[in-house]
């Protein structure tokens, strides 16, 4: 017999993901900008695949946020293109440059991507 007893908590912190996505950014803080300060970026290679066991097609930036939070300890995978060229814009083009930059992600639902919606955004 199982025995039953009540949940609580925050449903963010049953997610276990590694990378940051839409519905944790929106659910974190209620569909609203947050600003987060970048410790690193990383390179996911060509040819490799995530821990889920999905290939990795190209050569992406990841970024690594500084703290603990629902949000910052998670990795960025930049996969859009349209957020690559903004990093650029607003950090410049030589990423070994950007950590300890800040940048406000937002979640954007508006974004489709592979039949999927919602995405992020940066300001």
């Amino acid at each position: 017999m199982t025995n039953f007893t009540e949940f609580s908590g925050n449903i963010l912190e049953l997610d276990d993901s590694r990378f940051l996505n839409f519905d944790i950014l929106n659910m974190a803080n209620g569909g609203k900008d947050i600003e987060v300060e970048i410790e690193k970026v990383i390179k996911a290679e060509a040819g490799s695949k995530f821990e889920n066991g999905h290939p990795i097609h190209e050569d992406v930036p990841i970024v690594v946020f500084k703290g603990e939070g629902v949000v910052t300890r998670r990795m960025w995978y930049v996969q859009a293109i349209t957020n690559q060229r903004r990093l650029g814009n607003l950090l410049g083009p030589i990423i070994d440059k950007w950590a300890g930059r800040k940048i406000t992600l937002y979640p954007d639902p508006n974004v489709r991507f592979a039949g999927r919606k919602g995405g992020i955004r940066i300001r």
